[in-house]
């Protein structure tokens, strides 16, 4: 591989990875009474400078830098079924070259099927629709591609902490699909503030990509996600940031965030 591919090829894998990063979900096995809401903005900076193979050799590379604007909201039809979507505005840039545009749309629902006010156990299926951008352009933004995503969670609510976690497969056109799992731990400080942490795994599961470098079926990574919460009425402000402590084909990089939700 010449020299201008190989960098084409990390430009791709790592455009890829940072479209999965930020698509993990708020979104646990509570669901939302009905009638009642949630609308997110959170605002993210991340910025990589090493590429990690498939046995996990680092490589250094020119510094790449995403900032997304994350919108995800939630609205409950009944107690036990909610309404769910996610969407971001995006722009890259790596070198010379830059994107922007609005990533891929994920709508779906969570249907909650056992709840005794401690443990919840619910599924959960999203439809994946191409957002509005180029694939011309690098680092191209997401997929690009239709999807669906099924998920099993369960969790653990107390007076002060929770435990959630989401087991799934999402799948897209042209047989290319990844496992996830999102374990999220909660820890309830004051009734103001909460500590967060979100394990949030991806495993290439392998498949056939399309004619051009910018999708990995074997990238293979696990993000950690730190933040605080803090609580005022509806109103919540988040800030914290987000690292890699393993990545196979794809980028390795670090994240600072912030954020304000509404809860209605």
């Amino acid at each position: 591989m010449n020299k201008k591919s190989s960098g084409i090829l990390l430009n791709g894998l790592i455009g890829v990875l940072f479209f999965l990063l930020t698509s993990f979900s708020y979104g646990a096995s509570l669901t939302k009474e009905e009638g009642k809401g949630l609308l997110s903005f959170t605002y993210y900076f991340y910025k990589a400078t090493v590429y990690c193979d498939d046995r996990g050799h680092e490589k250094e590379i020119t510094p790449f830098y995403k900032r997304e604007l994350n919108i995800y909201g939630e609205y409950g039809v009944r107690n036990d079924l909610t309404l769910v979507f996610q969407t971001a505005f995006d722009s890259m840039s790596q070198g010379e070259n830059s994107s922007s545009g609005l990533n891929d749309l994920e709508f779906g629902a969570v249907k909650r099927f056992y709840y005794d006010g401690k443990k919840v156990f619910s599924v959960k299926g999203i439809g994946i629709f191409p957002g509005g951008y180029s694939k011309s352009e690098k680092p191209v933004l997401g997929m690009k591609r239709y999807g669906f995503e099924g998920s099993v969670l369960g969790g653990y609510y107390s007076k002060y902490f929770y435990v959630d976690e989401q087991l799934g497969i999402r799948t897209y056109e042209g047989n290319i699909s990844f496992a996830r799992n999102d374990l999220i731990f909660g820890l309830k400080l004051k009734k103001w503030i909460e500590y967060v942490t979100i394990a949030d795994g991806w495993y290439g599961l392998g498949g056939v990509p399309e004619n051009r470098v910018t999708v990995s079926p074997k990238q293979r990574f696990l993000q950690l996600y730190n933040f605080l919460r803090f609580k005022k009425g509806s109103l919540s402000f988040i800030t914290g940031f987000s690292v890699t402590p393993y990545a196979r084909n794809t980028g390795k990089g670090k994240s600072v965030f912030i954020g304000v939700w509404r809860e209605f």
